[in-house]
């Protein structure tokens, strides 16, 4: 989006320093780039860059979303990648959708292949990515950032392609006449995205009409809630479930589960032994929870417990655990009972505690350790 003359002058000349710097200046820039960022740019974002390195804030490809030059598209890349938060990168029960359409963005909070070139008002990005799925392709376009709550959002094949959506979108615009101040909109549709995501609440919720593509379920507030309608779900990575009563999870063993997020009356972790993928698991229950079974979740290494447990001594032999969350109580007497712990990355203080308790339970940490310590209440 811009004003007429920006369009004219900006977008089909280029600057009168660029225009006198020679292409073998702009072809060691890029090679430059590249050996900083440990990635090849697609031919089509270099050619871009050898045209224009940057647009200086002008919007070429649109109001306010700014085409970085170089620099900062390496100072992105290397830097804190703020596209991926710290919390979303290194918290195991954040759940991270597979993208839309599937097999052509992988699954993931962020990937070094992924380097940002334009920046959207939203605080958003347009990245290609350079390590795609294998339905995919090297330097096809996606949006990454905060405001993908749902992931990573595929936008186009290549930097070409999103070119051309511009240049149509351009071509087809209706006549407008000429004033000095006005501006062209250019709206491009988006492809389709998938949420995967499905939420029901009540006490006579059914999983009947459930989508077969679904990927987060969350049940809130749930009786009884049947849930063979789940077995086979091809994508369902991470269930929810909230209630007064409890839930047969072992139509759970046929699914790729990775998340599960339980806050029931009771919870029986038995028709789960074995499973292949599970890896964090949340347990919250005013009864106490058998933890025998996740012995045999040869994947497990995320583990949150709000509730009292049978079997205390069943959390060092989870050898993989690098995420534990514990009540005060239950932290003593994991050290009273057992000589030795999983060899965490980070331990929780769930409940209410007073400082004193804090300061104890701080105390019993090596000081050395590079483990990043949490305290007060662990909510997730």
């Amino acid at each position: 989006m811009g004003r007429r003359r920006w369009l004219d002058v900006e977008l089909d000349e280029p600057s009168d320093v660029q225009a006198m710097l020679p292409p073998e200046f702009f072809a060691a820039r890029l090679a430059e780039a590249e050996a900083s960022m440990g990635v090849a740019l697609p031919a089509d974002l270099r050619a871009l860059h050898q045209v224009s390195d940057g647009d200086a804030q002008e919007g070429v490809f649109g109001r306010l979303s700014w085409w970085v030059d170089m620099a900062e598209m390496v100072a992105l890349h290397n830097g804190d990648r703020p596209w991926a938060s710290r919390s979303s990168r290194e918290d195991p029960f954040s759940f991270v959708r597979d993208p839309y359409p599937y097999a052509v963005v992988k699954r993931s909070v962020d990937r070094a292949g992924w380097i940002p070139f334009l920046l959207r008002p939203d605080g958003d990005y347009l990245a290609v990515d350079m390590d795609p799925a294998p339905g995919g392709r090297p330097g096809q376009v996606i949006r990454i950032g905060a405001g993908c709550f749902d992931g990573t959002v595929y936008i186009a094949d290549s930097v070409t392609a999103l070119l051309r959506q511009r240049v149509d979108a351009l071509a087809s615009a209706p006549p407008i006449e000429e004033t000095e101040d006005w501006e062209l909109a250019v709206e491009v549709r988006q492809p389709r995205v998938q949420s995967g995501n499905w939420h029901i609440e009540g006490t006579d919720a059914s999983l009947h009409e459930i989508p077969s593509d679904v990927q987060k379920l969350t049940v809130e507030n749930g009786g009884d809630i049947d849930l063979a309608p789940l077995r086979g779900a091809p994508l369902l990575r991470c269930v929810e479930l909230t209630g007064r009563t409890q839930a047969d999870l072992s139509p759970l063993r046929s699914v790729p589960l990775e998340i599960l997020d339980l806050d029931l009356k009771t919870i029986d972790l038995a028709p789960l032994a074995g499973h292949p993928t599970l890896r964090a698991v949340k347990l919250t229950s005013p009864h106490p929870v058998d933890l025998s079974p996740l012995r045999s979740l040869s994947r497990l290494d995320a583990l949150l417990v709000r509730a009292s447990v049978l079997d205390i001594e069943t959390i060092p032999d989870l050898d993989r655990l690098r995420y534990l969350g514990l009540r005060h109580r239950q932290w003593q007497e994991l050290w009273e009972r057992a000589d030795r712990t999983p060899p965490l990355d980070v331990a929780g203080l769930s409940g209410k505690v007073s400082d004193d308790q804090v300061a104890e339970w701080v105390g019993r940490f090596p000081a050395a350790a590079e483990a990043q310590r949490h305290t007060g209440r662990w909510d997730m």
